[in-house]
């Protein structure tokens, strides 16, 4: 089953801004590692040009996925993104393949309450 991880934020912190530079790098190199491992398929980065937010999608198969989400180096980057960016939120979500069997739940779930 297909799964992602979406982060989004507001923007840098003022004054943070070379710490969001190394982080982006340290994500860069984190993800690139996780994908050489097998951990996940893709990442991608989308950025705004102006005032707006941003996005980091990183997709993989489920189960690899959830166990990533649970290291310590993860959980390290995800506590220095929310100190470096502002209003850093980020989910986990179905996808691809996934979405079949989460809509099938959804019915059932729809069908319970009715």
């Amino acid at each position: 089953m297909d799964a992602a991880v979406i982060y989004k934020w507001e923007s840098t912190v003022p004054g943070r801004e070379a710490d969001a530079l190394q982080l982006m790098r340290d994500t860069n190199d984190f993800c690139d590692k996780a994908i050489a491992d097998g951990k996940i398929t893709s990442y991608d980065w989308f950025l705004s040009a102006g005032l707006g937010w941003n996005l980091l999608v990183v997709r993989g198969a489920k189960e690899p996925l959830d166990a990533l989400m649970a290291t310590p180096e993860l959980v390290m980057l995800n506590m220095r993104s929310g100190l470096i960016n502002e209003g850093l939120e980020f989910g986990y979500f179905a996808c691809g393949d996934s979405i079949e069997l989460t809509m099938g739940a959804f019915g059932a779930a729809v069908e319970q309450l009715t």
